[in-house]
């Protein structure tokens, strides 16, 4: 059932880029092709998004250096991008990897959870950012309502996240497989609590976690440039409020729809409703969002590999 509902999320997606892509084909091919290699100075943003969000996951895992980060981090984003796990799989990754470079897996594991954390207040920040950047360009009133009403019940859910963390969750659930199963010991049980350690050390005061949202967020923030070079380099420039607002936009409702397939239309539709709002031509819009997804494959495709490799030693 849960795989039905993917498969039909995901059709109804690509449905939607094709017809986007019928209606506004002219503008995505004269970007993508007035662009040429100059597509790369987009890889180059993005590795710079990647090497500062691996500095924020570091402050949750001191054991791991940053260069472990980086790959757990491009790995687990890649898998995400190409792989439909829901965004779950990719955090999952992220953890696997890390102890595949030594990391003691209740760090491991604890300090991809309180990432997730992380992530998603660094996107509530992102978003109060882009808002910020909307009310500056005097936007439409009922978007910026809606994106207000979206940031607080992002918020509302992070921070239940962040609660059933420091109420120890792992250790819960061992607790409540040791009662179902009286008579054996759960080796789960203590790596559980293990687990729950990690994150009571890093939830004992705010300064980790702080760390980790603020440098999440400026990585996120990078990618407003990523934005902004795509429409400079298809000949079409738009001022960096103007890109902040779009990425931001886009992002929060990838977010939003985590259930559909790399936000398959979720984007692309995204970005013309927010162009729309901004007076930005449609198909440019269209064609910088088919640049990210090249992008995305440029990325992404070597890290698969790299994953591969990494398991075989």
């Amino acid at each position: 059932m849960r795989n039905a509902f993917r498969i039909l999320v995901l059709v109804v997606g690509l449905l939607a880029v094709g017809w986007l892509l019928y209606r506004y084909h002219i503008d995505v091919v004269r970007g993508i092709r007035g662009m040429g290699a100059g597509i790369l100075w987009m890889v180059v943003v993005y590795a710079l998004h990647l090497a500062i969000a691996a500095i924020g996951w570091q402050a949750l895992v001191r054991s791991a250096r940053w260069w472990h980060c980086l790959i757990g981090v491009w790995i687990g984003t890649s898998v995400n991008t190409l792989i439909p796990t829901a965004t779950v799989g990719g955090e999952v990754v992220k953890a696997r990897v890390l102890t595949r470079l030594n990391v003691e897996p209740p760090a491991a594991i604890g300090s991809v959870l309180a990432d997730t954390a992380a992530q998603g207040y660094s996107l509530v920040l992102w978003v109060a950012v882009g808002l910020l950047a909307l009310l500056a360009l005097g936007a439409d009133a009922q978007l910026i309502t809606g994106i207000t009403v979206f940031c607080a019940l992002c918020l509302a859910g992070i921070g239940t996240f962040t609660w059933l963390q420091m109420r120890g969750p792992a250790g819960l659930l061992g607790r409540a497989l040791e009662r179902v199963r009286q008579q054996r010991k759960f080796t789960a049980l203590a790596s559980a609590k293990s687990i729950d350690a990690v994150l009571a050390r890093l939830h004992a005061t705010p300064w980790p976690m702080l760390r980790a949202t603020l440098w999440r967020t400026l990585a996120r923030i990078i990618l407003t440039l990523e934005v902004w070079a795509a429409a400079a380099l298809m000949g079409f420039p738009i001022g960096l409020l103007e890109a902040l607002v779009l990425k931001s936009v886009t992002g929060a409702a990838r977010g939003a729809a985590f259930f559909v397939p790399n936000g398959v239309g979720v984007q692309e539709l995204a970005f013309v409703v927010t162009a729309n709002a901004l007076n930005i031509d449609p198909g440019l819009a269209v064609a910088v969002s088919i640049a990210i997804r090249i992008r995305e494959l440029i990325v992404s495709a070597p890290a698969l590999l790299v994953w591969y490799r990494l398991e075989r030693a």
